[in-house]
């Protein structure tokens, strides 16, 4: 059987649509969103993701989950898990049978260009609309973000340099694994 998956909504992207709930007002991610929040956050986590998918025949609600400045530990996930399954069940935000995964997003994952601040002396990846250097793809560690550039640490050869990058010329940012 092929493994079918239909992503509802990817923060990174913005798109809000909803597969299980109609309703007026916010859509059924930005419900989720708002109630689980307080108690991940409360607990050191960030939320990097929220998405509904079909996979199988099967619902599921995926939260992918960070640990700022840290490592998420599968401590981290059996505890969310435990703390969001009955507080998703009594609000009745789905209405229909799902199953939850809390999960991580992964080493490698994308950055919300309006987020790029939350990943402060992190080692990142970003795609330039425009070469800089006679590169559009430039790694290195994320030093200072402002309202219109970001200040980004890169290494030639033996040299550390920081590179001031302006906000517009990013086309994409993910966090990235320094080899």
């Amino acid at each position: 059987m092929l493994r079918e998956t239909y992503v509802i909504k990817l923060k990174q992207s913005g798109a809000i649509h909803s597969l299980f709930f109609e309703g007026s007002g916010m859509s059924i991610i930005e419900n989720i969103e708002m109630l689980v929040k307080p108690t991940v956050e409360s607990h050191g986590l960030r939320i990097v993701e929220v998405v509904l998918a079909v996979e199988y025949g099967e619902k599921f609600l995926r939260i992918a989950l960070e640990k700022p400045g840290g490592t998420l530990l599968l401590d981290d996930i059996v505890l969310m898990t435990q703390l969001l399954n009955p507080l998703l069940d009594e609000s009745k935000v789905m209405q229909e049978h799902y199953i939850l995964d809390i999960t991580s997003p992964g080493a490698e994952h994308p950055i919300p260009l309006d987020g790029l601040d939350l990943y402060l002396n992190t080692y990142i990846q970003l795609t330039l609309l425009q070469a800089v250097s006679e590169q559009d793809v430039i790694l290195g560690t994320l030093k200072a973000v402002d309202a219109t550039t970001i200040h980004l640490q890169i290494k030639q050869k033996t040299v550390s340099k920081t590179l001031t990058i302006l906000r517009k010329d990013i086309k994409k940012a993910s966090t990235a694994i320094k080899v």
